[in-house]
């Protein structure tokens, strides 16, 4: 992708320089889940993986644009690395910064409590991550599922 000048300057006047090696924030539009997005041609882009393919060069399409810092809205080339999806959870894992809302959930969908005797907690080996199940709704299912087997 060929960048003009034009482009360059609207993108670099939206960033806060800090010192070096620190992280350059993005001072343009900030999505709901903290990352930049940066408009070029009726095309969005994230503005870190737009300040990478500025600074760095092509991104593989199976590739992610990862950060070293852990800040969303840096586009500091230095703080950016290329990796694979799965490279980057593990990043995020290592550092302790993937948050699972469903654990945090006191009740489920039907406003069941998520709690004691009606939870059910399963393991997904294959992923290693345990899931938790409203023993009532499972009830529930399980009823209607009888019903239409009984009505066929």
């Amino acid at each position: 992708m060929i960048i003009d000048d034009k482009t360059l300057l609207r993108f670099m006047n939206k960033v806060k320089f800090f010192e070096p090696g620190k992280c350059w924030e993005w001072t343009g539009y900030i999505r709901k889940d903290g990352y930049a997005n940066f408009w070029v041609k009726n095309k969005v882009f994230l503005a870190h993986r737009f300040s990478y393919l500025i600074a760095k060069g092509d991104i593989p399409r199976d590739m992610s644009v990862c950060h070293s810092c852990d800040n969303p809205k840096c586009i500091n080339p230095d703080h950016l690395w290329l990796g694979t999806h799965a490279e980057n959870m593990k990043d995020c894992a290592k550092k302790g910064r993937i948050v699972n809302p469903e654990l945090n959930k006191k009740h489920c969908k039907r406003n069941h409590p998520l709690f004691g005797d009606n939870l059910r907690l399963y393991k997904d080996k294959s992923k290693g991550l345990i899931f938790r199940k409203c023993r009532a709704c499972d009830r529930i299912r399980a009823r209607k599922y009888r019903e239409h087997r009984s009505e066929v």
